[in-house]
């Protein structure tokens, strides 16, 4: 567990200068992969909020691919509903 923590921001800080170098550069499909890993590394750190900015911009980029991104559009869907799910547990917890 606390490897894990201790990757976390090293981890999300490689995958902000991947989301930064394939803007740049147009790959826009690898963006939204970091992207969506992000929000990934963002939920496991109890962020839920930038871990929703994260998904729903994965999103985005997918759905820039059409049928051809089918997968990962719904992957992205089902993260956004997961912490959603989460954020409303939390909010009633408090």
């Amino acid at each position: 567990m606390a490897r894990t923590a201790r990757q976390g921001p090293f981890r999300s800080h490689h995958y902000r200068q991947a989301i930064r170098y394939a803007d740049e550069t147009g790959y826009t499909y690898e963006a939204g992969r970091s992207r969506y890993n992000v929000a990934v590394t963002m939920i496991d750190a109890g962020r839920l909020p930038d871990a929703r900015a994260y998904a729903e911009a994965a999103l985005v980029n997918f759905q820039r691919f059409g049928d051809r991104a089918a997968h990962n559009i719904q992957d992205a869907e089902q993260l956004i509903a997961a912490i959603n799910q989460a954020t409303a547990k939390k909010s009633k917890r408090q």
